[in-house]
């Protein structure tokens, strides 16, 4: 079962917002995300003056997933939905198109699942001592140019619409 605070989600809530249309740009887009204060996004922290806990809103977090909605051509420079993320907003579509986009991105690096698995099989399963294949073990073996937080990301996301197998959500089993 996919979280509220899963990054799958986070996209979802991006997704939504810009599909009103009435942004301009990725900064309103993200201000709009952030007034709304979405639970997704959201963390607590304490009011010393008042003694008790309170929620904020993370405007990095959003600022990151919004970031990934660029990269993976789901919303524009203007903070509108592509046709690929207007594709999105049909559930029964979501993490087909989502996966698609993912591996087009990581293709378009000279990344591909079969590498990736190539690379886990051979590389660290079999190596001695094995190498549990995390993502950052499987962004070393592949050495390529996409920073480890987003990759990161990306195998997480295709986890989450089940193109991939993990587990705990640590492990990236071809």
């Amino acid at each position: 079962m996919i979280g509220e605070r899963s990054i799958y989600r986070k996209v979802q809530v991006v997704l939504d917002s810009a599909k009103s249309g009435k942004t301009k740009s990725l900064q309103e887009l993200e201000e709009n995300i952030v007034s709304l204060s979405p639970i997704n996004f959201s963390y607590t922290i304490m009011d010393k003056k008042r003694g008790k806990r309170v929620p904020h809103c993370s405007t990095d977090s959003v600022h990151k997933i919004v970031s990934l909605c660029i990269d993976l051509e789901l919303v524009n420079e203007k903070g509108k939905l592509t046709d690929i993320g207007i594709n999105l907003l049909d559930q029964d579509k979501f993490e087909k198109v989502l996966s698609k986009q993912v591996l087009i991105f990581l293709k378009n690096t000279g990344i591909t699942l079969e590498k990736m698995s190539e690379t886990i099989k051979a590389d660290m399963l079999q190596s001695d001592p094995v190498i549990l294949p995390t993502s950052e073990a499987i962004w070393n073996a592949l050495d390529q140019p996409v920073p480890l937080e987003r990759f990161s990301v990306l195998l997480t996301l295709l986890g989450q619409c089940n193109t991939i197998t993990t587990s705990r959500r640590k492990l990236f089993l071809p």
